[in-house]
C-alpha cells in the first residue's frame, strides 16, 4: 500500500497539473455557429455525486435544453485525480453543460478542455472562483439564438462583460460569410484573435486560419481549406503541408511534405483515403505512392525512401544513417492482389486487409490481417449494411457481434479456444441492453449483470470484487492475488467510495486497517480525495504495532466545504511498542 502522504501528494499534485488532452479545443462561439458541430448545450441541478468508471459521476436532473437532445436525467463525469484533470462537482448545484455525447445519457464537464461551467459564484461548491460563469456564457447563448429566430442579416459582435469573443456575419438568422472568434480576458488590451473562419449556411466553407496562443505579433499555427464539405488543403505552422484530391467518389488522394528551416524538402509521403466507407464503420487509408523520410526516425518510421502501393513497399529501397548516408537497400517484389478484390498489404506485402467494394460500397465479407493471422471479419448484405462483425482471437477463441444500422444490436457471443461459449453481451444500437453473463470453461455462471441503456447492475459475481448497482460499486470487496491466491485487500465500498474500515495485507502476514468516513452524507459532498480518519498497523500476530491520525479538524472542515485550509496537511505518527 502507498503511505498516506504519497497518496495525498498524488491527489495534490494532479489537482494542479495540466490534463494530458489532445482532444480538439473549442470555443463557445465556434461551437454556436458551426451546425455540424455535436455539442450539446443544456443546464442542470446536480442531484448527488458518485464514484464512477471515469471518475466522479454526478446524477443531475436537465431544466433547460438549448441544444441536442438530452435525456431528462443525466450523468455528468468529471474524472477528478486523472490525467484528464477535473474535479468533483457538489449536490445542489446548478450547471451549464456543453459537451458531445454518444448516447444521451452520459456527458462531461471540468476535464480536459470541456466548456461547461457553474451557473454563478454561488454554484461553485467545490474548486475556485471562475473567470466566467455558466450565466455569462447564457447571454451569449440566448443572443445567437435570438438572432436566428429574428432571422438576423448582417455583422454581429458578441461579449462577455467587456470583451469581444466572436464577430462574424448572418444571412438570415445563420452564420455565412467572415467569422473571427477571441479568446476571453478580463484585460482588453491581452485580447487575441484565436481564429479566423468563413461559414456557408451555418458550415465551414473557405479557409479556416488558427493562431498561436498568446503570439505577438500573431503567428499562424494553421491553415485549413474546405470547400462544399470537402478538405481541400492544410498547413501546419510553416513547415508541413498537405493536399488533398478527389480522383472519383468517395476517395481521398492525399499528398504531405515537410521542409526545414533552409526550404528544404525533408519528408514526402503520399496516401489514399476511402472516406466514404467510414459509414460502414470501416476506415480504409493507407500509403500509396513515392515516400521519403530523412526526419524522425525509430524503427516504426525509419529514414528511408521508396515507392509503396497500397500499403506495401514495392522496387527498390534506400534506407539511411542520420547523416544521410545510404547504409542499406532492399527490393521488393509487387504483391499479386486476388481477383476482383479490393486489398491493402502491410509493409512487407503480406495481405492486411481483404474485400469486395462495389461503388465505393463494401459487400459480401471483409477480413482483416495481422502477421498473417485472420483478426476480424465482418459481413456486409447486398445493401452495403453491416451484419455480423466476428473477431479472432491470437490464442484462440472468437467473438462475434450483430449489427443494425452500422451500430451494436442484438445478442454478442464470445467463444473460448476449445469453442465454449464464455460470455453474452445484449446491445441496443450500441448501448449495452439486457442480461449479461460470463461463463467458466466448465459452464457454470462466473459474472451475471444486466444493463439498462448502458447502466449495469450486476446479479452475481465469484471474482470478489463489489457488486455494481445503477453503474456504481456498492457492497463488500475482497481482492485475491491471481497468482498465490493470498488475500490483497478488503473492505466497504459505497457508490464507489471506500467507507468504515479497510484492510491491506502484506505478504509477510502483517497488515494495515484504515478507517474513512461513514457518513454517506458527508461521502458523497465531500470535495475532495477521502482519505482515511487513521490507520492502525498489526503484524502477523494481530499486534497492533503503529497507529497514525491523518487529518486534523481544519482539514477535515476543508474536505467537505472545498474551501482550502490555512496551513499543510498535518500527519501526526504515533508509535505503539509491542511485546515480542
Amino acid at each position: 500500500m502507498l503511505k498516506i502522504g504519497s497518496i495525498l501528494l498524488l491527489s495534490l499534485i494532479s489537482e494542479m497539473a495540466i490534463a494530458s488532452c489532445f482532444e480538439q479545443r473549442f470555443t463557445l462561439s465556434e461551437i454556436l455557429a458551426d451546425y455540424n458541430n455535436n455539442h450539446s448545450i443544456f443546464t442542470c441541478k446536480i442531484q448527488v455525486t458518485y464514484i464512477g468508471r471515469g471518475g466522479y459521476t454526478s446524477i443531475a436532473v436537465v431544466q433547460e435544453v438549448l441544444r441536442g437532445t438530452p435525456l431528462d436525467t443525466v450523468r455528468i463525469v468529471t474524472g477528478g485525480n486523472t490525467t484528464a484533470g477535473g474535479q468533483k462537482i457538489q449536490s445542489g448545484t446548478n450547471w451549464l453543460i456543453i459537451s458531445p455525447t454518444h448516447d444521451n445519457l452520459h456527458f462531461t464537464a471540468t476535464i480536459c478542455h470541456n466548456l461547461s461551467l457553474p451557473i454563478s459564484e454561488e454554484d461553485v461548491g467545490c474548486g475556485n472562483k471562475k473567470k466566467i460563469y455558466g450565466k455569462d456564457f447564457l447571454t451569449v447563448i440566448n443572443k445567437f439564438y435570438s438572432l436566428k429566430r429574428d432571422e438576423f442579416s448582417g455583422t454581429h459582435k458578441f461579449y462577455i462583460n467587456d470583451s469581444i469573443i466572436a464577430k462574424g456575419t448572418f444571412r438570415k438568422g445563420i452564420p455565412d460569410g467572415d467569422w473571427s472568434h477571441y479568446a476571453y480576458s478580463r484585460h482588453l488590451e491581452r485580447q487575441q484573435l484565436l481564429f479566423k473562419t468563413k461559414y456557408k449556411n451555418g458550415i465551414p466553407d473557405g479557409t479556416t486560419v488558427r493562431y498561436i496562443r498568446d503570439s505577438d505579433p500573431l503567428l499562424i499555427e494553421s491553415s485549413i481549406t474546405i470547400k462544399e464539405g470537402k478538405l481541400l488543403q492544410k498547413q501546419i505552422y510553416n513547415d508541413k503541408f498537405y493536399d488533398y484530391t478527389y480522383p472519383e467518389e468517395g476517395v481521398q488522394s492525399i499528398s504531405y511534405y515537410r521542409i526545414n528551416d533552409q526550404g528544404d524538402t525533408i519528408s514526402i509521403s503520399n496516401s489514399i483515403n476511402h472516406y466514404s466507407i467510414k459509414d460502414q464503420k470501416f476506415h480504409a487509408e493507407y500509403k500509396h505512392g513515392p515516400y521519403y523520410n530523412t526526419i524522425d526516425s525509430s524503427s516504426y518510421n525509419p529514414l528511408c525512401k521508396g515507392i509503396y502501393f497500397r500499403g506495401a513497399r514495392v522496387g527498390r529501397w534506400e534506407f539511411y544513417n542520420k547523416n544521410g548516408e545510404i547504409i542499406k537497400q532492399e527490393n521488393y517484389e509487387f504483391p499479386k492482389p486476388p481477383n476482383n478484390k479490393f486489398v491493402i498489404y502491410q509493409e512487407n506485402g503480406s495481405l492486411k486487409i481483404s474485400g469486395e467494394i462495389r461503388e465505393n460500397k463494401i459487400v459480401g465479407i471483409l477480413e482483416f490481417y495481422y502477421n498473417d493471422h485472420l483478426e476480424y471479419e465482418s459481413y456486409y448484405n447486398s445493401k452495403a449494411q453491416l451484419q455480423t462483425n466476428t473477431r479472432y482471437y491470437n490464442k484462440g477463441g472468437k467473438k462475434v457481434t450483430p449489427y443494425v444500422k452500422m451500430k451494436k444490436h442484438g445478442t454478442e457471443y464470445q467463444y473460448s479456444r476449445s469453442g465454449k461459449l464464455i460470455e453474452i453481451t445484449n446491445y441496443n444500437l450500441d448501448l449495452k441492453h439486457g442480461i449479461h453473463i460470463k461463463y467458466s470453461e466448465e459452464g457454470d455462471i462466473t459474472y451475471e449483470s444486466y444493463f439498462n441503456n448502458g447502466i449495469e447492475t450486476s446479479i452475481f459475481r465469484s471474482d470478489g470484487k463489489a457488486p455494481i448497482i445503477n453503474g456504481f460499486s456498492n457492497g463488500y470487496i475482497v481482492q485475491f492475488n491471481p497468482k498465490t491466491g493470498a488475500k490483497i485487500h478488503e473492505g466497504q465500498i459505497w457508490m464507489g467510495y471506500v467507507t468504515g474500515e479497510y484492510k491491506n495485507y502484506r505478504e509477510d502476514g502483517s497488515y494495515s486497517i484504515s478507517f474513512y468516513e461513514t457518513d454517506k452524507n458527508k461521502l458523497s459532498k465531500a470535495c475532495y480525495a477521502i482519505w482515511p480518519n487513521k490507520i492502525q498497523y498489526f503484524d502477523k500476530d494481530n499486534k497492533m504495532i503503529n497507529k497514525k491520525s491523518m487529518i486534523d479538524n481544519e482539514w477535515q472542515a476543508m474536505i467537505y466545504s472545498g474551501k482550502p485550509p490555512s496551513s499543510a496537511l498535518p500527519i501526526y505518527s504515533i508509535s505503539i511498542s509491542a511485546n515480542r
